[in-house]
């Protein structure tokens, strides 16, 4: 592997993780697209994480039934990051978990980050001490 190089072996395992929809998966949701939109992926490993990406439950309204948390504050903003910029990256495409269009998601998604943004300003963070989950919120939005 070169320098710089991104090791397929390993992306793979972060797909085939995203794909199981295992808890923390939407965390990998966003390595991957951070690695998409950077332009850092080999096309084969490009197209699974496309794929993996594209079938991911994005929020708790949608179908499936998984080991994934989605309803806390950190978990908020990362499903709702990955599902926007999914749905940015791929906006024609046909999201296979629940069959809406990225652009649809796209939509969805920057409702649920407005709102979560408006709870923020106005409640604050639930999970602000929290060195880990501050962590997890600022990738998100550093991601958006």
């Amino acid at each position: 592997m070169a320098a710089g190089e991104l090791d397929a072996a390993h992306l793979r395992r972060q797909i085939d993780y995203v794909e199981a929809r295992l808890d923390l998966a939407d965390h990998r949701v966003l390595l991957l697209l951070k690695c998409m939109l950077a332009g850092e992926l080999p096309p084969t490993v490009y197209d699974q994480a496309a794929e993996a990406v594209l079938g991911f439950r994005y929020s708790m309204l949608e179908p499936g039934t998984d080991a994934m948390s989605l309803w806390t504050e950190s978990h908020q903003i990362i499903a709702a990051t990955g599902e926007y910029l999914t749905g940015q990256l791929f906006g024609d495409r046909v999201f296979s978990n629940d069959g809406r269009t990225g652009a649809r998601h796209r939509r969805a998604a920057h409702a649920r980050i407005m709102v979560w943004l408006a709870d923020r300003f106005r409640f604050g963070f639930s999970e602000w001490l929290s060195n880990s989950y501050l962590a997890f919120d600022a990738a998100a939005l550093a991601l958006l």
